[in-house]
């Protein structure tokens, strides 16, 4: 997912980290012994309105975020479906 983010974004710098914390969306798979990765943008710490605040509406998505994010995602999805090699 590195690599596809340096090809599709100016401002998105990927952490990857596996802490194999059971809280996340994602565990469940990590638990099972299955490949999963989770993107975040790490709480309240970097966005005010995240969902632990209640104040999680569309209002406040900053959509040229959200479809840097999806276009990356999209991306690395395909390439591990064997896509675009």
């Amino acid at each position: 997912m590195t690599a596809v983010a340096k090809t599709f974004s100016m401002t998105m710098t990927p952490s990857v980290d596996c802490d194999s914390a059971d809280t996340s969306d994602v565990s469940t798979f990590w638990i099972a012994g299955l490949p999963g990765y989770l993107v975040t943008e790490y709480a309240s710490d970097n966005n005010p309105h995240y969902d632990d605040t209640g104040d999680d509406t569309m209002a406040h998505i900053a959509l040229d975020m959200f479809a840097e994010i999806s276009r990356i995602e999209i991306t690395y999805q395909g390439q591990l479906a064997g896509i675009g090699r």
